[in-house]
């Protein structure tokens, strides 16, 4: 991890500034849990990171997606999913478009497919994404504006595609902390001019009967730290109960419950990003760097069983390769072969995001 981060401009450091009053003013000079605080980093009213305005896509923002690096990861995302599309005479629901690329690449390949009248929906929570959104599209795909629409909240009876890309990482966790055998909560607090972690007794129930459930073993117990996402059941249950018929894609970072809580991660996956640089701190320039954490997948698929649906999983590698990522990219053009060939390295390649990045599908009806 580099904590070394370039310095934010005074405007940026400003608006930093408000966010930690606004954070400090609902603690009450005692302590939140790590889930508030990173909910208030990245949603704050005005000041979170992803409600604000800054540049947070691509070269000149903190990271780059797998939509930025080609088009031909969504354009192998949409072949994937078109006989769903049209087994349900449904539409698409992106949760959380980002720039915007993913839509505006799915939107040009129904096109020279000939599908012209398959409805896109975006869900989007951020102002300044929308805007980002509505710019990339009106610039690559100004024909199919007409078949976009923005969402506030989830439609109801929907048929056809959901998709989330990066969507679960950037939901708020709760870290725990096991020491000596005792379950703490590990918490934020303001301490020296800074905020600052607290481990104290676990006092919520439901929080301690979560971690209860997942497979630590004692040993795991002398000094561990982690998080859980208990937010994430939810989430998931509330998509299925939506979707009337059709298919719900995941592509996230994350683990299955056994790899995830091993007991060699034993500081958990917590990553924050600023600039292309990748920190551990959590509390380095709040509102300014993105906050994550990795999916548990096991969850995700324990929900989605349990109602009913059919669960698929696979590494990013795997899934665009068994849907014909290679064959998309023939091209009589040797410069863009040269193009292609490096832009699929960096998609499936286990060093870069082919192993690291997982893809879950649940199947309903």
């Amino acid at each position: 991890m580099n904590n070394d981060l370039p310095t934010p401009s005074s405007e940026a450091q400003a608006h930093s500034e408000k966010l930690v009053a606004y954070i400090r003013e609902a603690m009450q000079g005692g302590s939140i849990s790590f889930a508030d605080y990173m909910q208030q980093c990245l949603y704050a009213p005005g000041l979170g990171y992803y409600v604000a305005g800054s540049q947070k896509f691509g070269e000149a923002g903190d990271f780059i997606t797998a939509p930025m690096v080609s088009s031909l990861y969504s354009q192998t995302i949409v072949q994937s999913i078109m006989p769903t599309l049209k087994e349900t005479d449904g539409a698409i629901l992106e949760l959380g478009a980002g720039n915007g690329q993913m839509a505006a690449d799915i939107l040009l390949f129904l096109q020279q497919q000939g599908d012209t009248s398959t409805e896109y929906y975006i869900l989007e929570v951020s102002p300044d994404c929308q805007a980002q959104q509505k710019q990339t599209l009106e610039k690559q795909v100004p024909d199919a504006l007409v078949r976009v629409q923005w969402l506030q909240r989830l439609p109801e009876d929907f048929k056809g595609v959901i998709l989330a890309n990066e969507v679960l990482d950037a939901m708020p966790v709760h870290m725990f902390r096991y020491q000596k055998q005792e379950l703490l909560e590990r918490r934020v607090t303001w301490q020296e001019d800074s905020f600052a972690y607290i481990d104290e007794p676990m006092q919520d129930e439901v929080l301690r009967l979560a971690i209860a459930a997942l497979p630590l073993t004692q040993d795991e117990k002398q000094d561990y730290i982690s998080e859980i996402n208990l937010t994430l059941p939810v989430f998931v249950r509330s998509l299925i109960a939506k979707l009337q018929q059709g298919l719900i894609v995941f592509v996230d970072y994350g683990f299955l419950q056994d790899v995830y809580y091993h007991a060699d991660r034993n500081q958990g996956t917590l990553m924050c990003h600023y600039r292309h640089h990748a920190s551990s701190d959590p509390f380095l320039h709040p509102g300014l760097q993105d906050i994550t954490a990795h999916v548990d997948f096991t969850k995700v698929g324990e929900v989605a069983m349990h109602c009913g649906l059919q669960v698929s999983f696979d590494s990013q590698a795997e899934y665009l390769l068994s849907h014909g990522l290679l064959d998309l990219a023939v091209t009589d053009d040797e410069k863009q072969q040269l193009v292609y060939s490096q832009q699929i390295q960096k998609l499936v390649q286990p060093h870069e995001m082919g192993e690291l990045f997982k893809v879950m599908c649940l199947e309903k009806k």
